[in-house]
């Protein structure tokens, strides 16, 4: 599977589990290293109502995809002191 393939595939997956479509997503970050392939996939679309992103990897040894969501659900400012 070409990094391509595992992109469609991940895209494909993240809309059959939680119906988000592709042109909701975006690729923030891609990478291969030692037989797996990763990918950090947030959701931008507007139609989307949620602050999720995807850590979606290939295991190629296994033949196996594993995806997982995390959605936003704080965010704190916090000032320096000097």
């Amino acid at each position: 599977m070409n990094s391509d393939q595992f992109l469609k595939e991940a895209y494909t997956n993240i809309k059959k589990t939680w119906n988000i479509n592709k042109k909701d997503l975006a690729v923030v970050w891609q990478n291969y290293t030692l037989g797996f392939n990763k990918a950090m996939i947030a959701v931008i679309g507007g139609s989307v109502e949620t602050d999720a992103y995807f850590e979606v990897t290939y295991n190629y040894a296994k033949k196996e995809m594993y995806i997982d969501r995390y959605e936003h659900v704080e965010n704190r400012e916090f000032i320096e002191v000097r």
